[in-house]
């Protein structure tokens, strides 16, 4: 994995899930056309998220109880 320091890899991953604001993704995409580090990290992170599995998980009903009674306590 190439050296992005940790801003810029946040940055990365909201551009990833299309979280940052125009202005922010539009800096991000000249950054890119002109590192192609970066442009790599970006195309890495697209991949690894198109990989991911569209699932979604449920607790169980008594984990919720338990939560939410724990909740009412405080």
């Amino acid at each position: 994995m190439p050296m992005v320091d940790t801003f810029t890899l946040h940055s990365l991953v909201r551009f990833a899930y299309a979280e940052c604001d125009p202005e922010e993704r539009q800096i991000l995409e000249e950054i890119a056309s002109s590192n192609f580090e970066i442009h790599q990290e970006m195309q890495t992170l697209r991949d690894a998220k198109r990989m991911l599995p569209k699932v979604s998980f449920y607790p169980k009903q008594v984990t919720v109880e338990a939560v939410m009674n724990y909740s009412r306590k405080i």
